[in-house]
């Protein structure tokens, strides 16, 4: 070097690569964070509105003393009567059941999976014969990195019996 020429050493130029190449790698891993991120939130908008508008169809249906029909199910979901399946027959399986073999019923909705469970009570004499059903509706898919997630719906509607 000159005298009175300044310039940078190959070690300062080697140090700033350096600190450049880790910034854009750490927004390169934000970047992708924010994709998956993004992926999951739409998953879960998607099946929540699903499983809402699938309770809402619930709620509006009429139903007997014993619970939902898959009868009534069918029609209300639009999808044939051989998709539905009441493993025990009764319409009233457990509330929390979420798997084909024990739901009172289950629906297959693209990527998603809807469970429902119809409960109902009728109060013994001498109340006034009001049939309370308690629907909840769980919807499971296989989310971003293979995780098994899952929504759920609760409510509760009465039907005065004449």
């Amino acid at each position: 070097m000159r005298n009175g020429e300044r310039g940078f050493t190959i070690i300062e130029v080697l140090i700033a690569m350096l600190v450049l190449a880790t910034g854009i790698l750490g927004a390169a891993v934000l970047q992708i964070t924010s994709i998956r991120g993004n992926s999951s939130a739409f998953e879960m908008n998607e099946a929540g509105a699903l499983d809402a508008a699938s309770l809402e169809s619930l709620l509006a249906e009429s139903y007997a003393a014993g619970g939902l029909t898959s009868t009534q199910l069918s029609t209300m979901m639009g999808v044939p009567m051989g998709t539905l399946v009441d493993m025990d027959g009764d319409g009233q399986a457990g509330l929390n059941d979420n798997t084909v073999a024990t739901a009172d019923y289950n629906v297959a909705q693209g990527r998603y999976t809807l469970f429902v469970n119809v409960w109902s009570y009728t109060p013994p004499a001498p109340a006034v014969p009001n049939v309370r059903h308690r629907i909840r509706a769980i919807m499971q898919w296989q989310g971003i990195l293979g995780i098994r997630r899952q929504i759920v719906l609760n409510s509760v509607r009465g039907t005065k019996v004449p």
